[in-house]
């Protein structure tokens, strides 16, 4: 009995730290994805960007939006 109980807390603990990794990794993949749209949308010219509708100050923001989606 002792030792089912054990291992329910076991697996329990398991579960628990495997999602919390599997946040982790998605937190660490929005910012990438955050990083990476912030980099080619400030390479732009400005005329390239009012061609996409964004002006330089609305880069973070749309990156912010973009890598929440």
């Amino acid at each position: 009995m002792r030792e089912r109980r054990t291992q329910g807390r076991l697996m329990e603990q398991t579960m628990i730290l495997s999602n919390v990794i599997g946040a982790a990794i998605a937190s660490w993949k929005r910012w990438q994805s955050y990083v990476e749209t912030v980099r080619q949308l400030e390479a732009l010219d400005d005329r390239e960007l009012d061609d996409l509708g964004i002006s330089r100050c609305e880069i973070e923001s749309v990156a912010r939006s973009a890598a929440a989606h």
